[in-house]
């Protein structure tokens, strides 16, 4: 039996003059648990929620939000994120050293808020294989980060299958977390392998029509 699929909607994506709306949308769906980008202008070129918008209204909305940083200062933004008690929270590794970047996981567990790594694809898995044992989750990048509507880039299924046969050869619990040019078509392809499918562009498509939208999910996980 396949397992259920966990899509999260994406706001960078949401038209920014119907945001509170389409959030409204979603959450009456059952589609609740959503993905929270923020860039600084440094880390990628654009910049999306750096003040913290509409945070506060998915919290006070029941919602769950996975933040991910796409920031220079990771350690900066942590120290403010974790007061809002998000969902979950994941971070570009690189910007750290392996010491610096365990005491940004222990900081985030500490607060009883999942703690991941953000992965870039032009990283491979030998790249940060040494902190998969203290993350709760990996956030994927099947794109370049940095702006929405991009294709999936066709070397990740390759990368991705690396990762998911490490995490099972080595027996580490972590989650996997698939950003960037998710379609049903990639959710096809990584069935039974992926945790959490986010999705920006592509699921707003269907913000009139999500029904339909959670039937074609439900036929593909039959």
């Amino acid at each position: 039996m396949n397992k259920q699929i966990t899509i999260l909607p994406s706001i960078l994506a949401f038209d920014k003059t119907q945001t509170a709306s389409l959030i409204k949308s979603f959450n009456d769906h059952q589609l609740n648990h959503f993905h929270y980008d923020i860039m600084d202008g440094i880390y990628v070129e654009n910049v999306a929620f750096s003040k913290l918008e509409y945070l506060d209204h998915l919290l006070a909305n029941n919602c769950l939000v996975n933040v991910h940083l796409m920031v220079n200062d990771p350690t900066k933004w942590i120290d403010q994120l974790i007061k809002y008690k998000p969902y979950a929270i994941s971070f570009p590794f690189e910007l750290v050293n392996s010491q610096s970047c365990l005491a940004l996981l222990n900081k985030i567990k500490d607060s009883n808020i999942k703690a991941g790594i953000a992965i870039h694809p032009s990283f491979v898995l030998d790249d940060y294989k040494h902190l998969l044992k203290d993350v709760d989750y990996v956030t994927f990048m099947s794109v370049v980060p940095g702006k929405c509507g991009q294709a999936f880039l066709a070397d990740t299924y390759t990368k991705l299958n690396d990762l998911i046969a490490f995490r099972e050869s080595s027996n580490i619990n972590f989650e996997i977390e698939l950003d960037g040019g998710v379609n049903f078509d990639v959710i096809k392809n990584t069935l039974n392998q992926i945790d959490y499918y986010v999705s920006g562009s592509f699921v707003v498509k269907y913000v009139n029509n999500l029904d339909q939208f959670k039937l074609e999910i439900n036929q593909i996980i039959k």
